[in-house]
């Protein structure tokens, strides 16, 4: 092989490699940004999660509430029943 032939393969290699490192680099900020999505929509979903969990206990504690306040006003009743019974 003379020197002009090695010198010529080393500057294909030399814009082989180039070409792969610009690849390589468009690809890692590829994969940068769908990872900076990827992350932002799992704090989204995990914010919506929490409203939502909120939500379904601010329902079961109304719920609880009218469960107590229906209670409240049977016993009400029934003692009222009791006193009219009484007399």
């Amino acid at each position: 092989m003379t020197l002009q032939s090695e010198l010529a393969q080393a500057h294909i290699l030399k814009n082989q490699t180039k070409e792969d490192y610009t690849r390589l680099y468009e690809m890692m900020t590829m994969l940068k940004e769908k990872y900076k999505t990827l992350a932002e929509q799992k704090g989204t979903q995990s914010q919506e999660l929490i409203k939502a969990e909120e939500e379904r206990l601010n329902v079961a504690r109304a719920l609880v509430e009218l469960k107590l306040e229906h209670s409240n006003l049977l016993e009400s009743t029934e003692n009222e029943k009791f006193e009219l019974s009484s007399r």
